[in-house]
Formats: C-alpha cells, structure tokens, sequence
C-alpha cells in the first residue's frame, strides 16, 4: 500500500489505477522509484495493533511519515471502552444460561440462603423477571460477587461465572 503527500500537505491513500499526471495512469506499485518521488508517493504501513476487544477498541488515525526510512504510517490509537460500550458488545445469555454456569450445590446454596436473607431473595427474583442477563452488566456483576461475599459460591467463583476468567 501507499501514500501520496498532497501539496496542502494532508496524505491521500492509494488504492487501485491511479492519475499522477496527464500521462502516468497506473498503479503506485509499478511506478519507478524516481516516479515515485517525482509525485511523492511512499510505502505505507498501515498495520493495526492487537488490543483486547472485550474492553478495548481500536481507532485508526492520520498518518505520519518518518524521514528517517522515507515511510508513512497510519496511527493507532487503543481507548478503553466504556461500561456500557463494553454492556452492548457483550451478548446477553438467556436465563437458562446464566443459571447453568452455577454448579447444583451453589444453587441449592443461594435458593436456602433466599428464605433468609432478602437481598438473595430480591437477587433470584430479579433473575427470573429477567428477558435476558448480561454478565458485562454491573447489577449483575454486583449480585454475583455479593453471593461471593456472602459464602454462597466459593472464592473466585464470581469471575468465572461472569466469563471474565
């Protein structure tokens, strides 16, 4: 791939058959070295960087050309995503789902704890009115680390029901 500086000094991408002057009509890659300078045209990289896409994205940039190896290069920029970016990337799990990442004694722990403990209670409630659970949801978050909390599931066990192990 290339790029072409412009005289106004922004960088167009080349792709493709493309008009350097009345008569070079071709591609950059077939250009010859002293053509590619004469229309300063040079190599660009443009490769993205890995990231986590759970709860980062990636933005492509402008470019930037170094002097030094008479290159450009397309900028990356990695931003965190937001708690309700990172909600609405995350697929929601049906009921049946979220209750089955939870081993049968955890469950029999939380539905005995439910008779007596009334935020266990409204928790199990909330779950079964629920359409859907998504586990990047923070009430969801909250009411599994709160059975952690609790003794209700063993330590370390929130974070793998919640898929983030």
């Amino acid at each position: 791939m290339y790029a072409q500086l412009q005289q106004d000094g922004t960088w167009r991408e080349l792709r493709g058959n493309v008009v350097f002057s009345v008569n070079v009509y071709q591609t950059a890659e077939s250009l010859s070295d002293e053509q590619r300078a004469e229309f300063n045209v040079y190599p660009l990289d443009d490769v993205q960087p890995s990231y986590d896409d759970k709860t980062q994205t990636v933005e492509r940039g402008g470019i930037v050309f170094d002097e030094q190896t008479m290159r450009a290069s397309v900028t990356w920029t990695i931003r965190q995503l937001t708690a309700e970016e990172i909600i609405a990337r995350t697929p929601p799990l049906s009921r049946l789902d979220f209750m089955n990442r939870f081993t049968l004694s955890e469950m029999a722990a939380i539905y005995t704890a439910a008779k007596q403990n009334v935020l266990v209670e409204i928790m199990l409630d909330q779950l079964k009115m629920a359409e859907f659970i998504n586990v990047a949801d923070q009430r969801t978050a909250a009411g599994i680390q709160m059975l952690e909390q609790a003794g209700l599931i063993a330590a370390g066990r929130a974070t793998e029901i919640l898929g983030q192990a």
